[in-house]
């Protein structure tokens, strides 16, 4: 299978799961006067055939057969394949934060994800000793993976939209917002697969990988991973970030929306922590050191230079 069908056929599970909406739609049959028992007939008749791996016949005494009988195809793999869709999905387990909510989850091999504010996590809920260890991330979390001794295949993927996270065992952050996904690693070593090509990208302790689906390009560099994972400790720490930048994390963490008066006003760089339950503390900050007026106007916050 090419790199491009397998990064495709990826995507469509990442959608499945998450619910995104789907090009395909309902199909409709249109000017048949087959009666009813003359389509429970062929119906069976086709699924009976298809069983047993033999040949329809078809009689092409008129279009009214080959309409039926390609409808009939059409319908069989659709509910197939809702079937075995509903029964997957069956067995999933999901968990959602909301906005200014964590939350702590055990996996069935122990390992454990704290999942950061507004963001959505999936994996299947019985796991073997000779499967691969998958979850599906949308939003932010940070991973502690046990190691999977005397099994087949110790490998444990977290799949985001746009790349894949492959590990043994080791500590590490995930977030996938906005088309954008970043990895930084604390602990152990990582091997990324990156877009449709799956291009393969390893991680030392002290790396982060930044992903843009937009330009599919990304970027190694050196970090502190304290200051990206520290949103798991109840913190949220801003380093030489921009007010833009600080707006976009507290808005995908908490919904607040932030308006700008001024555009020179979110070019500032700030450095800070705060205790992620208490942001507010951060409003007076920043009015003492930009000069600001920052008010609460219909659940937006406003900043505006002080004459």
């Amino acid at each position: 299978m090419s790199s491009d069908k397998k990064g495709s056929g990826k995507k469509r599970l990442f959608q499945d799961i998450f619910g995104n909406e789907h090009p395909a739609g309902p199909f409709e049959i249109r000017n048949q006067k087959l009666s009813a028992q003359e389509i429970q007939k062929e119906t069976e008749k086709l699924a009976d055939a298809i069983r047993q791996d033999k040949t329809v016949p078809v009689r092409m005494k008129n279009n009214r057969v080959s309409y039926f009988m390609a409808a009939a195809v059409s319908l069989l793999v659709v509910t197939t394949g809702i079937y075995f869709f509903i029964q997957g999905r069956q067995h999933l387990s999901e968990y959602q934060t909301g906005y200014g909510e964590t939350r702590q989850i055990m996996l069935p091999d122990s390992s454990i994800i704290k999942l950061n504010a507004n963001s959505t996590l999936a994996f299947h809920a019985n796991w073997d000793q000779q499967s691969m260890r998958e979850v599906w991330l949308s939003g932010e979390a940070f991973f502690v993976v046990t190691k999977k001794l005397n099994a087949r295949n110790t490998r444990f993927v977290v799949h985001t939209n746009d790349l894949d996270v492959e590990v043994l065992g080791t500590r590490f952050n995930v977030q996938n917002r906005h088309d954008k996904t970043k990895v930084v690693l604390s602990s152990g070593k990582v091997k990324l697969n990156i877009g449709q090509n799956e291009q393969e990208v390893l991680m030392e302790p002290g790396e982060m990988v930044a992903y843009s689906l937009k330009t599919q390009s990304y970027e190694k560099k050196q970090v502190e991973p304290q200051k990206y994972t520290s949103w798991k400790d109840n913190l949220l720490t801003f380093d030489n970030s921009t007010l833009a930048e600080i707006a976009a994390v507290l808005k995908d963490s908490y919904g607040i929306s932030f308006i700008f008066e001024d555009a020179d006003i979110a070019k500032n760089r700030f450095t800070t922590t705060v205790p992620s339950q208490k942001i507010d503390v951060l409003y007076p900050m920043l009015e003492e050191s930009f000069n600001l007026k920052i008010t609460n106007k219909g659940g937006q916050i406003i900043m505006r230079k002080k004459p």
